[in-house]
């Protein structure tokens, strides 16, 4: 348990101690979140592993409690964690769905039934072959200069005000966070054309971070036989421009980047208002699609609800 460079990423292993081999690890960031109008500090945990033949001992919620027991023990008094499984004894503050959107059809079948999940009718395939090309009005350019980023921070920082529940960044957490790196972190401002710089007119930023899906050892050596799949980090709009720029004009700017950069297959949460941009964009419910945050040493009188939450931690 230790800070590991300037992420200040902690984290724990669980080894068996018969054989001394490493069967379980969980890393967690300190970050700060809004809810409603109280700021706390807490640990974001996440890369939560656990060997397959240890898995059901119920060691998922043991890595993560003990995750949180030693952030208090370091002044950190609470945690959110986010789960595809139901935590048995833990009651989560908000459920929310992943939604999927095909950005290679061909390769989304030729991988497996559960990569083309929904996707079952010729007209489906057709729709969703290519994405239409933003209207010429708008520039999408990457976010990497400073003036850039700086003007994207202030846009988000109004747009997730608006959330019950939502992040509290800083510039310099959010320049770590989101300045664009391809091939892990995709990000982009939306600006009308022509004005792609400081002091032109940001309607919007998106960020989404991308990774491939291995499946076997061979699939590991050869690229083109995986997918390579982007998850959508957050999608901002000006709040006093949501009638000029709408969030389906958004969704479809980073679906279009995605497709762009090669991206195979496209998941989004149905947080925030990002369900305003998936019908046009022919976003598709995931068969297994139900994400549970938990948040530790926070006493919530209901759920959050999907609409409220303007935290995306994927």
């Amino acid at each position: 348990w230790e800070p590991f460079g300037q992420t200040q990423l902690r984290w724990a292993a669980l080894k068996d101690k018969s054989t001394n081999v490493l069967v379980g690890f969980v890393a967690g960031t300190p970050f700060s979140y809004r809810i409603g109008n109280k700021v706390v500090k807490a640990l974001e945990v996440h890369d939560l592993y656990v060997t397959p033949n240890w898995r059901g001992n119920r060691l998922t919620p043991a890595l993560v409690m003990q995750m949180v027991l030693h952030a208090i023990d370091t002044g950190i008094q609470f945690a959110v964690h986010t789960s595809v499984n139901r935590l048995p004894g833990n009651c989560p503050g908000s459920v929310v769905t992943y939604y999927q959107r095909p950005l290679s059809v061909r390769k989304c079948i030729e991988a497996g039934e559960i990569w083309a999940d929904k996707w079952v009718t010729l007209t489906d395939m057709l729709l969703a072959y290519k994405v239409d090309k933003p209207r010429d009005q708008y520039s999408i350019v990457p976010l990497t200069t400073k003036p850039l980023l700086e003007k994207a921070y202030d846009l988000y920082k109004a747009y997730v005000q608006q959330f019950a529940v939502a992040p509290v960044v800083g510039i310099d957490e959010f320049v770590h966070r989101y300045t664009h790196n391809p091939p892990n972190v995709l990000s982009f401002a939306v600006c009308r054309s022509n004005t792609a710089n400081a002091d032109g007119t940001m309607l919007g930023c998106f960020s989404y971070f991308t990774l491939r899906q291995v499946d076997s050892a061979s699939a590991a050596n050869d690229p083109a036989a995986t997918l390579r799949i982007g998850f959508s980090l957050f999608n901002a709009r000006w709040p006093s421009s949501h009638h000029e720029f709408k969030a389906e004009e958004l969704m479809q700017c980073a679906l279009w980047t995605a497709q762009e950069n090669g991206v195979d297959l496209f998941f989004c949460l149905n947080n925030a208002d990002n369900p305003q941009g998936f019908q046009r964009n022919l976003f598709h419910r995931c068969r297994n699609n139900k994400l549970y945050y938990y948040f530790y040493n926070m006493r919530l009188n209901a759920l959050v609800p999907p609409t409220e939450l303007g935290l995306s931690l994927p």
